[in-house]
């Protein structure tokens, strides 16, 4: 009693430490610096504007005019605004903590900020921008008294050298893309001095950084790429009623705010209009929202791309949050994480305006309730587990996959013999009702809808001609060549080729019609690769991305096949807690991930055997298996066993071989026309 007597004491004395996000890695640099990241924000402000003034000289957006698009003033105040309410919102979450002192973070977060975004109302240069925003950092730093004279010198080194080459960059030629990621850049390693010189770097610290280059670098395609490129289903139009396309689909809700009528089910034609509405009417309000900043329609609608880079770069969160819970920590929670952020299927999403990436979110969204869910089946955890399932399926129907390894833990939990299955039922039943009442409704009344109204069949996909005449049909093939892609792999063969036409212009060279092969090559470059011109130098990148990912694939399948082995073996000795490969009480979550991975291979394989087409053997109906594939290797590579060591370090080393060297290919082709 003594000494919890004298614990209270002394916690009530000691020193205040301002932890205003902890728990949120992500966020923990906005907390500690939030000048860098008032600064950070203000320079993608600029890079928004500067994408907007790009608009208004092509072709496709002659009915923009001056004053049509949002002048960078208001996008200033805007992005501030909503920047404030968030540090806002937390602070108030975090009040009943006496002990944690949120109020100089929020007033220095909200102080930089606004003082920022005011010169740009004055019309200052972006130059002069952040030039200011550095020199209030540099004073923020020198008064903290905490600092020593040496770490203020190194600190207030660190922040004008970064204010001097953010100014330098600011001036050059380069691309827009190409300014977003060297300012990030420097900005990170300008974060990297002052954590060094105060606290030392640690594992969120990292996080965090790269979380702003994985959202620099996503940013990067977003302005290099308009929406009418590098599409899927997507017309360089904006409303043909003959031809409907995930943007006919948008249009339709943004001008009428009624879900189409006309061509939802229409065997004769490729209509995308069958695809559950969730992404197409956030993506009209999102529109709508636009409009009442006097952005004009047509540059409202290229801004979707700042949707998708929101739930492109929210993956991250999510993925992050996932390895946490299988308790993944130090260079390997960096390593997994690193894989998420600079993965280049990301950023093909990121500027994607069709619901692939948001279907995506939302399932690795339900994949982290699901494992949370068997540890603690919380009403507020089943809520969310059920509106992540029903959403994901609202967003496209495939959402439905994440269901199997849900349905596996729920299983589990019910037949647990620990606690006998009356038991396990009398409290759970409740929950399951909630679930069901929730999930059910919101993800299968769209098919019910269209059934019951058009027609349409339960999981009904239009299909392209099954002619010789489509230089997309896969015919005369077996099985093992469609799976293996015999033949048609070869070291000269690294992008992905539509039609039989190599992207170095060779006519009928390569033919790619391997699942697997297709797979893997697009996750990297995509499927309109063949847009960019291919230097020397990135085709050596390529290189090495493609040898490096063959190794990170291999760590996933040796890891899946280990645990899958040893928890096998455990069950028939009914020994499962001695799993050497998992975190102990891991064991269902990972079987939740192998069996969420299985299902989303089988059903992507079957679909490339129902649809035998170039384009739906695309990886990014299967992007979730990057997430359940870093957790196997997570889980393999985790432990303090000596044999893992050495593993450990090859798998970071190959995982920083491929993030360089995906970030490096991408950055040099923001500076070529897409």
């Amino acid at each position: 009693m003594e000494k919890q007597k004298l614990s209270i004491e002394i916690q009530q004395f000691a020193p205040k430490k301002n932890m205003l996000l902890r728990g949120k890695p992500l966020f923990d640099l906005c907390a500690e610096h939030p000048y860098v990241t008032a600064a950070f924000f203000s320079v993608c402000c600029l890079f928004i504007g500067q994408k907007h003034h790009i608009l208004k000289g092509t072709a496709q957006y002659t009915a923009g005019e001056d004053g049509a698009f949002l002048s960078l003033p208001k996008l200033c105040l805007v992005l501030a605004a909503i920047f404030l309410t968030a540090q806002l919102c937390v602070a108030v979450k975090e009040r009943k903590k006496p002990q944690e002192d949120p109020v100089p973070s929020l007033l220095a977060t909200a102080g930089v900020t606004v003082s920022v975004f005011a010169l740009g109302l004055f019309g200052l240069s972006a130059v002069s921008v952040y030039t200011v925003a550095a020199l209030i950092a540099l004073c923020l730093w020198i008064r903290r008294a905490a600092l020593s004279l040496a770490k203020r010198i190194i600190s207030a080194a660190g922040v004008l050298g970064g204010g001097a080459g953010i100014r330098y960059l600011l001036t050059t030629d380069y691309t827009p893309s190409e300014k977003a990621v060297l300012i990030s850049a420097l900005v990170c390693a300008v974060s990297l001095v002052i954590l060094a010189a105060d606290e030392g770097i640690k594992t969120k610290h990292v996080i965090a950084i790269m979380f702003v280059m994985g959202f620099a670098l996503r940013l990067g395609y977003v302005l290099n790429v308009m929406v009418p490129d590098n599409q899927h289903d997507v017309f360089p139009i904006y409303f043909n009623a003959k031809y409907p396309r995930h943007n006919t689909y948008i249009w339709h809700i943004y001008e009428t705010g009624k879900l189409p009528t006309e061509n939802v089910y229409d065997v004769n034609q490729l209509s995308q209009l069958y695809h559950p509405p969730l992404h197409h009417y956030t993506a009209a309000l999102w529109m709508r929202f636009q409009n009442l900043l006097g952005i004009d329609a047509f540059a409202a609608y290229e801004n979707i791309q700042y949707l998708t880079l929101f739930y492109s770069a929210a993956i991250m969160v999510a993925a992050d949050k996932l390895f946490l819970h299988f308790k993944f920590s130090g260079g390997l929670r960096i390593a997994l994480f690193a894989l998420i952020a600079f993965h280049p299927s990301f950023y093909i999403l990121a500027g994607s305006i069709n619901n692939d990436v948001l279907c995506i979110l939302l399932m690795a969204v339900a994949a982290l309730y699901s494992v949370r869910w068997y540890e603690n089946p919380s009403l507020y955890n089943t809520v969310a587990l059920a509106l992540s399932i029903g959403g994901a399926m609202l967003a496209k129907l495939s959402g439905a996959v994440v269901a199997f390894g849900t349905a596996y833990l729920m299983l589990a939990k019910l037949l647990d013999l620990r606690t006998g299955i009356v038991n396990n039922f009398k409290a759970l039943w409740h929950r399951f009702l909630v679930f069901g009442a929730i999930c059910f409704p919101l993800g299968l009344w769209w098919s019910v809808r269209c059934n019951l109204l058009y027609g349409m069949p339960f999981g009904y996909v239009p299909s392209m001609s099954q002619s010789p005449a489509n230089e997309q049909y896969l015919h005369g093939f077996s099985y093992w060549e469609r799976l293996s892609g015999k033949g048609s792999v070869t070291l000269q063969n690294l992008y992905p080729n539509i039609g039989g036409t190599d992207v170095l212009g060779g006519e009928g060279r390569f033919f790619d019609y391997g699942i697997a092969p297709y797979a893997f090559k697009s996750s990297f470059f995509g499927e309109y690769f063949h847009k960019l011109n291919v230097t020397p130098f990135q085709n050596k990148l390529a290189y090495a991305i493609t040898f490096a990912a063959l190794a990170l694939v291999l760590f996933s399948l040796v890891g899946m096949a280990v645990g899958f082995y040893v928890g096998y073996r455990n069950d028939r000795s009914h020994n499962i807690r001695k799993n050497p490969f998992l975190v102990q009480g891991q064991e269902q979550g990972f079987r939740f991930v192998l069996i969420f991975h299985a299902a989303m291979v089988a059903s992507y394989v079957l679909f490339c055997f129902k649809y035998p087409f170039t384009c739906t053997m695309d990886f990014r109906y299967i992007v979730p298996t990057l997430i359940t594939g870093a957790v196997s290797a997570g889980v393999f590579l985790s432990g303090d066993h000596k044999w893992k060591r050495p593993l450990k370090y090859v798998y970071i080393a190959i995982t920083a071989v491929f993030c360089l060297a995906s970030a490096a290919f991408y950055v040099i082709s923001y500076g070529a026309p897409a």
